[in-house]
């Protein structure tokens, strides 16, 4: 899973590794815990693994019986996603234990979702797509992490058209592109310009 994953946020980072001052050659993935309805699940499971077995209410589940009703996750106190605007923030047991983002696997789950708090997808793609080298429907939620929009509908696009194809309109193409490249490095160049979140030494 971590070997997937870094494979598929380093196909991002290679975009920018040498643009305007990127800071990262690789983006290490390290799997700090696992979360889990049923803590049976984890088959195998080695004395340093930590297994969360807390659940919410799926929204989802509301509107789709096909959608488990039952959403595992991890104490809110260890994401970055829920304190990162407090710089003084403790993560209980350092930073060894918080986690940056999720990665979502749910039965029956159509598509995914993305942002900077993780992706979401089915289990079984995720499964699936456990060796291959790119994988779109995960780069392309990744890409939301990075804060890419999607190009669905008509009201999305820049108006006059642009460049394809993109992995940021779904099933326009299986990978990262030239114009998601762009975009990528645009969106790194601007907001490297905020001195409150990249201050000037």
């Amino acid at each position: 899973m971590a070997s997937m994953l870094s494979r598929q946020i380093n196909n991002w980072n290679k975009q920018l590794k040498g643009y305007d001052g990127w800071p990262y050659n690789n983006i290490t993935v390290k799997i700090v815990g696992w979360a889990v309805a049923n803590p049976s699940q984890i088959l195998n499971k080695q004395s340093n693994e930590i297994v969360y077995t807390d659940t919410i209410t799926d929204d989802l589940s509301k509107t789709d019986p096909n959608i488990p009703a039952k959403l595992p996750v991890a104490p809110n106190a260890l994401s970055r996603f829920e304190h990162f605007m407090d710089p003084n923030y403790s993560y209980p047991g350092g930073l060894d234990k918080r986690f940056d983002m999720y990665l979502w696997g749910t039965s029956n789950f159509q598509g995914g979702a993305g942002g900077d708090w993780g992706q979401r997808m089915s289990d079984d793609y995720i499964l699936n797509t456990l060796n291959s080298d790119e994988i779109q429907i995960t780069e392309h939620e990744m890409g939301h992490g990075f804060g890419l929009p999607d190009f669905y509908e008509e009201h999305e696009r820049p108006p006059g058209g642009f460049p394809v194809p993109t992995i940021m309109w779904a099933g326009n193409s299986p990978k990262i592109t030239e114009w998601d490249t762009w975009m990528l490095r645009y969106t790194w160049s601007q907001v490297k310009k905020d001195t409150s979140r990249f201050p000037t030494r």
